[in-house]
């Protein structure tokens, strides 16, 4: 028993207390003590601070909500403004995690890595853990009881999971249970996938490591079935990229190191390789039995469609082809088609095919292209058509001319697709609005190369197009690449390089004066641009050197290299005593050697005349096996080859090459030999054809020859060129195969000699249109106006035109007799469009615009003296005469300036017209070719060039103008020998 004791003092530091007080002080102290623990336990189970507002986690903070929003804009969302923490160990419930394939580290690594996250196949019985987070599909049980716990009714599950791309996310917090829920469910691993990309973009860690997630509720599927770009990379996954379409039928990105696995790690396993038909159509059995070995590599490298293509070439037939089939280019076509749809479906039932026909889909002729080609029997009904236009670079998009375009060629079955040319790699703007009406016609589209902004803002339009905002798109596109401390400057930098172009000016002083104020302000800002500021969320890969293109697969041996064409008899004693006897034995003089390369000696490469410098080899792979003569070379077929240092002696003017070679048949070109000039100019090369596996000798600027041997069919070999300044041949195991009259001598420059490969600078080794790192992008397609564009380049810029109004219509018949068209002003300086250069005046246009109540008049003066003769008046020669150029002249029209919309009046030199109206934000009709403006035309052939007269009704053109205001105008002219013409020239040519 303890009794009080008054007396008994304790001694503090500062004072003398009595027992009672110490004990009163004491039991202060436990209870306050208890409550920190009850606080503390409460706080651990959930009971304190549950919710966290946005602002006071994310220092750094977007206009319009956006610094944790969503990119691609999801179908059904509702945002909260607050968040949850993720505390402790989480419990990731996943009854097949590794079916997640990346998103399984990935989602780990989110939520605080492997010592923070503890996974299971169901409900862990542990009770102690504040943040549960369960992926699975919606016939999961406990995925259904938490669907229901977050009320969502039945019918809006089955809207998500009937499309196998679609997910649902929630992110919350349950009282009941007092534990924050993270749920993504999907009907597949890859709509899963898809839900952690999200899940992503609304997390955020500070700088102490703590993890937060925004509040969210969404239930998201994606529009277009297929969504991606030309030559895709990993990093697109990020943003529910699941297509990828190569052109050369590429797999691999040559830039980046993207191989097969990483793109099907990411679900990213829609493959379409391209497959060219050829220059000239050769439906032989031998050319078909090609294409079937080609088909079937692809479909063992996981293709799973496939796109054949004839667009860009003349419309020719092989000798064979065009007896075979009466000289029809459609029904060869159709031909071809057929076996080829019968060949991939024997490889791969379930692949899709695209055919990109030649004439686009716009102004040209193709409706009578198609007539023929359903006339010669037609082509498979199940096969899809891949558009291209409108005159392949507009953003216009129209679902109306798409229509008509599929009924022409009678492939409606099968959506099509869109390869998309707007917005190249010069380009970092947001992809413009396009019509979502667009998912009733085309399963995607398929851009260009583009820039990173536009690869992000174009999947972001693909996947939800109702909800795409241009603005919204390019902030989080440039927070996704910079961050939330470096999206704004990013930001301002990609509006101004695209933006500084002035939409609106009334005259061409002040609009020079604004673009060179804005390009001023543009460089300005690319210098203050530091990469240290550029760590977004996606990690764009950082090019490195590129060793080599079109690589060898396969044996060499025996190169000679010789400064005189070598008679047929010197070749003959190289062919059968070898190299090194032939030069032993002098029956080639050592003088006339430049380089002898025998590979006798391995892991070196030496010269055995000693002539040049030992060769360095770049990559890795090379072996030595056996040879020809002794050892040879084999080549591994990737980024390897051999660079033999720049001697004054490599340029040449007359040479021979020899070598033997055992080649397998690759995807890509084989550079055996190659000497590059300058400015990517091409000295001299042996190189083996992509499509046909034969050799050929390419020599700049002369013509070069090409064998008839196909000689990638890992047999040996033996190839001779040979050039003595007037005629070039090419020998096949001893046989000429061809051989051509080639005057004027080569290019030169002091770059290396390649075997195996083409030599690429490391200067210009940056291939366009990948998104390596944004500023090297953005400073290095700046360059060029920075640096190149001066007054005189300006002056064919912004230009004007005056209407004149008149009281007596001219006669529409193509002859500019009338004396009004004398009397009114006229306008001239066309220059190319690619370059801004005015032409020449033997092939310059003029062109006077007039008035009156009812109509606008154009007249317009074309001088082609190479125009040929009306004698050729066959659409054929139209389209494909010259490429895709003929004479034509097409004037364009935006009434009011509003720069989203134009109607064209596209006319050829025979009287043929097509009219066209688009608008880029719109899915009315009509519009495109559909459209019918009523416009008369005349044409008249004159001597050196033609002439064309329009008259528009005001009627047609939504109105009649007002005096002083100002309609755009711009006029493109086709002609013979010269590139496309343009009047008004653009600072970016393309697109």
């Amino acid at each position: 028993m303890f009794h009080k004791r008054e007396s008994l003092l304790v001694c503090k530091r500062d004072r003398t207390v009595s027992l009672q007080e110490w004990s009163e002080m004491k039991m202060l102290k436990i209870l306050m003590l208890t409550i920190c623990f009850f606080a503390f336990f409460f706080s651990l189970s959930g009971e304190s601070k549950v919710f966290y507002a946005m602002e006071e986690v994310v220092p750094d903070t977007m206009p319009e909500d956006l610094e944790l929003a969503i990119i691609p804009a999801p179908k059904e969302v509702n945002y909260q403004k607050d968040m949850i923490k993720i505390d402790r160990e989480v419990a990731l419930v996943c009854s097949d995690l590794e079916s997640l394939k990346a998103g399984k580290e990935q989602i780990i690594s989110l939520l605080g890595g492997s010592r923070n996250v503890m996974a299971y196949k169901s409900l862990p019985d542990k009770q102690f853990f504040t943040t549960w987070v369960m992926i699975g599909s919606f016939e999961e049980h406990t995925i259904q009881k938490y669907l229901a716990k977050f009320n969502i009714p039945l019918e809006k599950r089955s809207k998500v999971s009937k499309n196998e791309e679609g997910y649902i996310l929630i992110v919350d917090y349950l009282p009941a249970e007092k534990r924050n829920v993270i749920l993504i469910c999907g009907s597949t691993f890859q709509s899963q996938f898809w839900g952690i990309q999200t899940l992503k973009q609304i997390t955020y860690q500070n700088e102490k490591g703590e993890i937060y997630v925004r509040r969210v509720k969404l239930l998201d599927w994606p529009t277009f079935k297929l969504r991606g770009s030309k030559r895709a990379q990993v990093w697109e996954h990020a943003f529910k990229s699941n297509f990828r379409y190569s052109t050369n039928g590429g797999l691999e990105n040559p830039s980046a190191d993207i191989s097969k696995k990483g793109f099907e790690e990411h679900f990213m396993n829609e493959w379409m390789p391209d497959v060219l038909l050829g220059k000239e159509l050769d439906c032989s059995e031998k050319s078909v039995e090609s294409f079937e070995r080609l088909i079937m590599e692809y479909v063992n490298r996981g293709a799973t469609g496939f796109c054949f293509h004839v667009d860009d070439q003349p419309m020719k037939l092989t000798e064979e082809t065009d007896k075979k089939f009466q000289g029809s280019y459609e029904a060869a076509v159709c031909f071809l088609l057929n076996r080829l749809c019968n060949i991939v479906k024997k490889y791969a039932k379930d692949a899709k095919v695209f055919f990109i026909p030649q004439p686009y889909w716009t102004n040209t002729k193709y409706d009578k292209y198609a007539s023929q080609m359903k006339n010669s029997g037609g082509l498979p009904g199940d096969m899809g058509l891949m558009l291209c236009g409108p005159e392949v670079t507009s953003d216009a998009i129209p679902w109306d001319v798409i229509t008509e375009y599929r009924k022409a060629f009678g492939l409606t079955q099968t959506k099509a697709l869109i390869y998309d040319n707007y917005l190249r790699s010069n380009c970092f703007k947001a992809i413009d609005e396009r019509p979502s009406k667009l998912k009733e016609q085309i399963l995607g589209v398929s851009p260009e190369t583009g820039s990173a902004t536009t690869r992000i803002t174009r999947l972001d339009w693909a996947w939800n197009p109702e909800g795409y905002s241009e603005e919204r798109s390019l902030m989080l596109a440039c927070r996704e690449i910079a961050g939330l401390k470096g999206w704004t400057k990013l930001f301002q930098t990609v509006h101004l390089s695209e933006g500084r172009l002035p939409l609106f000016y009334s005259s061409q002083e002040e609009a020079v004066s604004k673009w060179k104020k804005g390009t001023a302000e543009l460089e300005k800002l690319m210098k203050e641009l530091k990469e240290e500021e550029i760590k977004g969320r996606v990690k764009l890969p950082v090019v490195q050197q590129i060793f080599g293109k079109h690589v060898v697969n396969g044996v060499v041996d025996d190169i000679g290299l010789f400064s005189r064409a070598l008679t047929q008899q010197e070749m003959e004693s190289i062919r059968t005593l070898g190299l090194k006897k032939s030069c032993e034995e002098k029956i080639i003089p050592m003088e006339n050697v430049i380089g002898t390369w025998l590979f006798d000696e391995e892991g070196k490469v030496e010269d055995y005349s000693q002539k040049q410098k030992a060769g360095i080899i770049k990559g890795a792979g090379i072996k030595w096996t056996q040879g020809k003569f002794g050892k040879g070379i084999c080549l591994p077929g990737s980024n390897t080859f051999i660079e033999i240092p720049y001697d004054a002696s490599l340029s040449l003017n007359a040479f021979t090459i020899s070598c033997w070679v055992k080649l397998k048949e690759t995807m890509d070109y084989q550079a055996i030999l190659h000497k590059f000039a300058t400015d990517g100019k091409r000295s001299y090369s042996l190189i083996v054809s992509r499509d046909t596996g034969i050799a050929y000798v390419d020599c700049f600027p002369v013509p070069g020859v090409e064998g008839k041997t196909k000689i990638t069919d890992d047999k040996w070999h033996f190839l001779s060129a040979s050039f003595d300044g007037e005629r070039m041949k090419l020998f096949v195991d001893g046989k000429l195969e061809g051989e051509v009259v080639s005057k004027g001598g080569l290019a030169t420059g002091n770059l290396p000699l390649t075997i195996g490969a083409i030599y690429t600078k490391e200067a210009t080794n940056v291939p366009k249109g990948y998104a390596y790192e944004i500023i090297s992008h953005l400073r290095s397609e700046n360059k060029g106006v920075f640096e190149g564009i001066d007054d005189k380049y300006l002056e064919n810029t912004f230009k004007f035109a005056r209407a004149v109004r008149i009281s007596q219509p001219p006669v529409i018949d193509g002859k500019l007799t009338e004396r009004i068209w004398d009397e009114i002003p006229k306008f001239s300086g066309f220059c190319t469009a690619h370059n801004g250069k005015l032409v020449t005046p033997e092939r310059q246009s003029v062109f006077s615009v007039c008035y009156d109540d009812k109509n606008l008049y154009i007249g317009i003066r074309n001088y082609d003296p190479d125009l040929p003769g009306t004698e050729s008046n066959s659409y054929e020669g139209d389209i494909l005469g010259d490429g895709l150029v003929y004479s034509k002249v097409k004037v364009l029209i935006d009434p009011g300036r509003t720069r989203k919309q134009c109607y064209e009046f596209t006319v050829d030199r025979y009287g043929n017209m097509r009219d066209a109206y688009y608008d880029v934000e719109s899915d009315k009709s009509p519009q495109g070719k559909t459209y019918l403006s009523q416009c008369q035309k005349g044409v008249s052939i004159i001597q050196n060039g033609w002439d064309l007269e329009l008259a528009i009704p005001f009627t047609s053109l939504n109105g009649q103008p007002r005096k002083k205001n100002i309609w755009g105008l711009n006029i493109w002219v086709w002609k013979h020998k010269v590139p496309a013409l343009i009047w008004s020239n653009k600072i970016w040519w393309w697109g």
